[in-house]
Order: structure tokens, then sequence, then C-alpha cells
């Protein structure tokens, strides 16, 4: 259940754009509104990028799943290069 974080980071001011595009990615998924497939990652990397490096936030530890840092460095996802 993601959609609590979403909601608990609004309440209390706190901004969890990454999880809340991961959500919407879910809900439009399950209503097969969008494709299962890279491009859904690629799109998540594009919100990293966008918001933790071009306006300076500090990237959640989370956030390096985006990146393969969780297996040694490899990606999860070898077929979309890291943004």
């Amino acid at each position: 259940q993601l959609g609590i974080v979403v909601e608990l980071g609004a309440r209390h001011g706190i901004a969890v754009p990454l999880v809340a595009r991961l959500v919407a990615i879910i809900h439009a998924l399950e209503r097969q509104e969008r494709p299962m497939g890279p491009a859904n990652l690629a799109e998540l990397r594009a919100v990293d990028a966008e918001v933790y490096v071009e306006e300076g936030m500090e990237r959640p530890r989370y956030a390096n799943v985006l990146h393969g840092n969780d297996r040694g460095g490899r990606s999860a996802a070898p077929d979309i290069a890291p943004a």
C-alpha cells in the first residue's frame, strides 16, 4: 500500500513525487490504461532526474533501486540505461 505514503506526505508537507508517480502508474496499469513495459521504469527515472537532480531535492534511499544500486551496481532493468 503506497497510497498512504502519498497521503501522509501531503498531510505533513513532505513531497514524495517519485512515490506519487509510481502510485499513478500502478493505478493506470490496473485499469489497463497503459501497457506494462520498460517505459514505466523510464518514466520513474525521468521523475527522479527532474526532481532529485535538477531541483536539488535530497534523493530518498529507495531511489537507488531505479539505478541498479540495490544489486551490486547491476541495473534492475538492464534494457534501460540509467538516467
